[in-house]
């Protein structure tokens, strides 16, 4: 069985991925959080409770393929984030260190070295 992971967009708010589908956080009340598919133009929704733990309401049908590849893209982009805000490192090893954890399959879905680097700049200590 599949379980709920608990991801952060790059604007820091929370996504799930279940069964290979991404969803980002749509709207939250006092008992459930609604989240939407991350695919803009697909309708799936799913409700969980307010701490991302389990379904309220299972995930409706979506309108394409899963793409299980993204995540890895979004935990390499998490890791090199927090890697390059809290050590003294290199860039360079930070980003080849982060690039060994990735499946060869994820590689086509990656942004570039010099993107990636300038995302680990970004959230260096100057």
């Amino acid at each position: 069985m599949n379980q709920i992971e608990v991801l952060t967009s790059s604007r820091g708010n929370p996504m799930l991925c279940y069964s290979g589908y991404l969803y980002t956080q749509h709207s939250m009340t006092e008992k459930k959080r609604v989240f939407r598919c991350e695919d803009r133009n697909c309708r799936s929704r799913c409700h969980t409770n307010t701490l991302m733990e389990v379904f309220v309401k299972e995930p409706s049908e979506h309108s394409h393929a899963p793409n299980p590849d993204r995540v890895h893209v979004i935990r390499l982009k998490h890791e090199i984030k927090a890697r390059g805000s809290s050590s003294d490192e290199a860039i360079s090893i930070i980003l080849f260190d982060a690039l060994r954890s990735i499946p060869l399959n994820a590689v086509p879905g990656l942004p570039t070295n010099n993107a990636l680097m300038q995302t680990i700049r970004r959230h260096t200590y100057n």
